[in-house]
């Protein structure tokens, strides 16, 4: 951090970096919860993401009731909902072995247990909520350089679109630009990080049989996967997969030869898988930044915990955040204290610790067990699922954690 004397061209009350689902989400919620501040949206990307022509191929994310509730809340809700389908069971199984659990949208006392939406349809949409807000301003194409404290603030030194060099001074700036931050590791914010030894492969694959609302998480010797269910397309049913193989896998895998694959460790409850989308992979790391909080800085979403995927919590536990965030800021508002106090900003990490840890360490611990053919492990494993099956109440409060349904701060 060093003091900067370039004059400032522009203020704003809180300034968040990062045009993602989780920056646009959190710029929504300020200009509705804090009409008088002023608020801006840097984002890297010159325009918002399109679909590709090929609809079977889409990313998704899983989106919890509790989600739901916040983006009804930003009045783009309804816009999702048209586009989503419904998750209305939960199966949990342990491949070759006798442990099984699962949960219904029966036994959940808010119904449905989430829904399933195209990521390309959450930008958009947010997207456009974003540029209905005459009280937000937009730097779209615009990369953040260099971020200096000073007293009073922060000063974001910005690359426009147009090709000039401007500064905005904020009060506040949340970094939300992603998975090990690089402006964070500029202000010395350093990350700790688990490496899973594994390599996430995502693709959308095709199946005989209707999903019936069924998401699925399989633990199979060749690492843990997840199916979630997604609306046809041209009438054929389709799930998401999310499938974390060990690093030292090979990567070249025909599709034929993966589909073969994945019928044998999954099984035939979705009858044949016959076709397989475009796929991509990467390899997973828990990555949690040291520090979330600093004078007139918080992280947000992957920038603040990035999470293993097969349990799809990182959006929702990102949305969560981002409501407390708003709430602690609404009430320093009436109190007359600046949004950037660091007495603030600990007031919102006080509040997420909580559910933060359960979420991170419920993902990283399950993972690890669930990966594991270590004998007692493996019978410990098989012990807890038969116990939830007997214990009702435990698991719903596992189900619900799982699904992002936890404390909410």
């Amino acid at each position: 951090m060093s003091e900067n004397t370039t004059p400032v061209q522009a203020f704003s009350d809180i300034a968040v970096i990062g045009g993602g689902m989780v920056g646009r989400s959190l710029a929504l919620l300020l200009v509705k919860s804090l009409p008088s501040a002023s608020v801006s949206l840097i984002d890297a990307t010159p325009a918002p993401a399109t679909p590709d022509d090929e609809g079977f191929d889409r990313r998704v994310t899983a989106i919890s009731q509790g989600s739901v509730a916040i983006l009804a809340r930003l009045g783009v809700w309804p816009q999702l909902e048209r586009a989503a389908a419904s998750i209305h069971e939960v199966q949990v199984s342990d491949r070759g072995h006798s442990g099984w659990t699962h949960y219904d949208a029966q036994e959940d006392p808010l119904g449905e247990l989430g829904f399933v939406v195209e990521n390309t349809v959450i930008g958009e949409t947010l997207y456009r909520a974003c540029t209905e807000q005459d009280a937000l301003r937009q730097w779209q194409g615009t990369k953040v350089t260099a971020l200096d404290i000073q007293e009073g603030g922060a000063v974001l030194h910005l690359d426009t679109a147009g090709g000039t060099r401007e500064h905005l001074k904020a009060g506040l700036v949340v970094i939300a630009d992603g998975a090990q931050s690089e402006l964070a590791r500029t202000l010395g914010i350093g990350f700790e990080r688990h490496d899973y030894r594994q390599t996430a492969w995502v693709a959308n694959v095709q199946h005989s049989e209707p999903h019936q609302g069924c998401a699925y998480e399989r633990f199979t010797e060749a690492g843990p996967l997840a199916l979630l269910p997604m609306n046809d397309f041209e009438r054929r049913h389709r799930s998401a997969l999310v499938w974390t193989r060990s690093s030292d896998l090979p990567l070249d895998d025909s599709d034929d030869a993966l589909l073969e694959a994945l019928q044998t460790q999954f099984g035939w409850r979705l009858g044949q898988f016959n076709a397989l989308g475009k796929r991509s992979h990467y390899p997973l790391s828990l990555l949690l930044a040291r520090e979330q909080v600093r004078r007139h800085v918080v992280l947000m979403g992957n920038s603040a915990h990035f999470l293993h995927p097969v349990a799809g919590q990182g959006f929702n536990l990102a949305l969560r955040d981002a409501d407390v965030l708003v709430q602690t800021l609404s009430q320093a508002a009436q109190n007359a204290q600046p949004f950037g106090s660091l007495d603030v900003l600990e007031r919102y990490l006080s509040r997420r610790k909580t559910d933060q840890w359960l979420t991170t360490n419920l993902s990283h611990t399950f993972i690890q067990w669930f990966t594991s053919e270590h004998t007692a492990r493996r019978a410990t494993r098989n012990g807890a699922l038969g116990l939830m099956n007997a214990l009702p109440s435990l698991r719903r409060r596992f189900f619900r954690q799982m699904m992002g349904q936890g404390q909410h701060g």
